[in-house]
């Protein structure tokens, strides 16, 4: 306003959209949640709980302003859905069909989710839905480095496929490794790299249907696969690390990710994996018992490197392994050594065979519907 330039506007109330907006509401509903006697877990801050003086619990998972609550009591889960009908205004959309892109199919025997509708959208976004599919999302014996031969791409066409392909990770850990890889390369993404993020989309137009289906299981198990490659990676010759963990026969954790060092040996690549799954393993732990699902015995988890289990049992700092940091040196969760062929977390860190992919794809749980 003329003569007030100095003047700015204070805020009663936020506005949806600023940037603040989303913190000011997240402060609102957790105090609200506090207020009403549910208690924050401490390992993963989305997830709220409530227990009632008879041992039965309410779940809520806390997206920004979307809600998803389940729990042991329907008198509880009613009394929390008037509650916030009474507080906020809320729009209850029943039985969880659809959440954040995730397609959600409930029935008896368990649970099946997918993201079809967002896969058709990212092909039909990038005019690859007419395109010939591929039965692996990453060509075998593909190599990428930034000192490719080759004409650059658009970065922000590049970046956009890019984080499309890395949401769909969701539920196609299948992909995880090819998405990690052309992710190394947004910066200054050339020709070679734009053709390998497109063979992801082609593999996806071929396996449209394929999802995660989750089977009940009361005595499931926390089981983990830890494996690596060793200096894959062209540029910095640093390995991959790749995990999965299994809550009876379906995967629900992943990563594919490249390793801080340059690992010296194949021992030594599988030891830093394998300390990254054991962070991993010791969280998922931690959560599973908020959630009233401890885990009594010790994690197993499989890796199919001698050496580092070995060096993992025994981290005498000999000629060997004096020179990896300390901070890999903490494993306590129980290692076995498993098969190559039995190593499901191959799939995460290097391009394979259709045969090979396809039958780690089928161990993930991978399923059509």
């Amino acid at each position: 306003m003329k003569g007030q330039e100095d003047k700015v506007y204070h805020l009663k109330k936020a506005l949806y959209g600023l940037k603040q907006a989303p913190r000011a509401w997240n402060a609102r509903i957790d105090g609200y949640l506090h207020q009403n006697g549910f208690i924050k877990c401490p390992y993963e801050h989305a997830i709220y709980m409530k227990r009632n003086h008879r041992g039965e619990f309410l779940i809520i998972c806390l997206y920004v302003d979307d809600l998803l609550y389940t729990g042991s009591s329907t008198e509880m889960l009613a009394e929390f859905k008037a509650a916030m009908f009474n507080e906020f205004e809320m729009t209850d959309n029943g039985l969880m069909s659809y959440f954040l892109g995730i397609e959600v199919k409930q029935q008896q025997e368990g649970i099946f989710i997918s993201q079809k509708k967002y896969m058709k959208e990212i092909l039909e976004k990038f005019k690859m839905n007419e395109c010939n599919p591929v039965n692996t999302p990453v060509a075998i014996g593909m190599k990428l480095s930034r000192e490719e031969d080759g004409h650059f791409v658009d970065s922000t066409l590049f970046k956009s496929l890019v984080g499309s392909l890395r949401y769909l990770t969701i539920t196609r850990p299948d992909i995880t490794y090819g998405v990690g890889l052309v992710s190394r390369y947004m910066e200054t993404p050339n020709e070679s790299h734009w053709l390998a993020a497109k063979r992801i989309l082609r593999y996806i137009k071929g396996t449209l249907n394929l999802g995660l289906f989750y089977a009940y299981d009361e005595n499931a198990q926390l089981v983990g696969y830890s494996d690596s490659d060793w200096g894959g990676d062209q540029d910095e010759r640093k390995s991959t690390t790749g995990y999965v963990f299994y809550l009876g026969s379906t995967a629900f954790s992943w990563t594919s990710k490249k390793q801080g060092v340059v690992a010296l040996s194949s021992c030594e690549a599988e030891y830093v994996a394998a300390a990254s799954t054991v962070c991993e393993a010791i969280w998922l732990r931690n959560i599973l018992k908020e959630l009233d699902h401890p885990q009594e015995d010790s994690t197993v988890i499989f890796v199919d490197n001698k050496s580092a289990i070995q060096l993992a049992k025994n981290p005498v700092h000999h000629g060997r392994s004096k020179h990896i940091d300390t901070r890999f040196h903490f494993l306590t969760i129980e290692l076995k050594h498993c098969h190559t062929t039995e190593q499901v977390a191959d799939i995460f860190t290097k391009p394979l065979s259709g045969e090979t992919f396809m039958r780690l794809r089928d161990m993930l749980g991978i399923k059509t519907f």
